[in-house]
């Protein structure tokens, strides 16, 4: 019997958590300073900057963001910015590919 009260007990504390922790996401702290900031021209044409294989195309660490994508031209270019700021530096590389079929270079 005192078993199953304890298991009721982890059971609900568990929950308990669970609620707890949904409800004081950071990530809900953040929702009111997400803000879209332009960067440059991108390909259009077709999906190359958006399949759904890309992985961490925009990744932010220590403060600073960092961008990758094929521009107008097909090329890849590579950027960074601070967080917060609107300016982004951005270089286009050497790397091009047939972004007409939208497979990566």
């Amino acid at each position: 019997m005192h078993r199953k009260q304890f298991l009721l007990a982890a059971y609900f504390f568990q929950l308990f958590i669970f609620i707890y922790l949904s409800s004081h996401s950071p990530a809900q702290g953040l929702k009111n300073n997400v803000a879209k900031v332009p960067v440059a021209k991108g390909w259009a044409r077709n999906s190359i900057n958006t399949v759904i294989f890309r992985k961490n195309s925009l990744t932010t660490f220590n403060h600073l963001q960092y961008i990758a994508y094929h521009d107008e031209d097909s090329y890849v270019v590579i950027g960074k910015r601070k967080t917060g700021s609107a300016k982004w530096k951005l270089q286009r590389t050497t790397y091009k590919g047939n972004a007409n079929d939208a497979h990566i270079l």
